[in-house]
């Protein structure tokens, strides 16, 4: 019954994600520890948990423990992408390097990376080049084959960064759309 568990506690953890419901994400953290289920999917899922309650040591300790498994070529561009953003927070990576290396990968148009690069865009000041990165985070989202709920979490979190920038701004109307 682990797998499962780890089913429920990822829909709780999506619930969470679009809610903001605590409850739900003590909820998700519940099914997780009754799952441990022995993969890299489950491995990362706990550690992208971690950094979502910004437990950063604990999600680096788990990503650094995945490099050492055979990954497939996406899971370990996604842990990769997620230690960048765990060391930042951490004070271990300096944004110019990590930038560098975002904005070769969104050159490809994966939305992860564009949001990323955004997101630091966004810290650095420079509004208008975010605003455009997320705007083709967004729209390249609908390119995706994902479920449906993990989608929307992905486009709401996308949204709100939008509406940030729209209150950067001043354009609280607009903001207050997204």
């Amino acid at each position: 019954k682990p797998k499962i568990a780890f089913e429920v506690g990822y829909q709780y953890f999506t619930l969470a994600s679009l809610s903001a419901n605590f409850e739900d994400y003590k909820e998700a953290e519940y099914f997780f520890k009754l799952a441990k289920v022995p993969s890299p999917e489950y491995l990362f899922s706990s550690a992208y948990f971690d950094y979502k309650l910004h437990r950063f040591k604990q999600a680096q300790v788990i990503l650094e423990g995945l490099l050492k498994h055979r990954l497939d070529e996406h899971l370990l561009k996604i842990v990769r992408s997620l230690l960048a953003d765990v060391k930042r927070q951490r004070g271990g990576a300096s944004a110019a390097e990590q930038s560098f290396n975002l904005e070769k990968n969104a050159s490809k148009g994966d939305w992860r990376d564009l949001a990323r690069l955004a997101n630091l865009k966004f810290e650095a000041g420079k509004i208008k080049e975010a605003d455009e990165l997320y705007r083709q985070a967004d729209a390249s989202l609908v390119n995706i084959k994902e479920e449906e709920l993990s989608k929307a979490r992905h486009r709401s979190w996308l949204s709100l960064q939008q509406g940030l920038i729209r209150l950067e701004y001043g354009q609280f109307a607009e903001a207050k759309s997204y």
